[in-house]
């Protein structure tokens, strides 16, 4: 690091780090949890602090299956 900033590699895998953080944890906030009498207590959810910094990325996660097709047939 130079004067507090990253180098690009640094940035790069910071940037990896925390979309794989938020992905992981919309997906455990998304999971079936089972209700009732019968139900097993769940282990206490931990928190991702910048989960309502990062929700510009669910666009693109969402859709990204299609820019990638849309990429491919522009190459073809």
């Amino acid at each position: 690091m130079i004067i507090g900033l990253m180098t690009m590699d640094e940035a790069m895998k910071r940037w990896k780090y925390l979309r794989d953080c938020y992905v992981r944890y919309k997906r455990q906030i998304k999971a079936y949890v089972p209700s009732g009498s019968a139900a097993q207590p769940t282990k206490k959810q931990k928190v991702f602090r910048f989960y309502e910094l990062m929700q510009f990325v669910d666009d693109p996660l969402e859709n990204a299956r299609y820019i990638y097709f849309y990429i491919f047939l522009i190459n073809y």
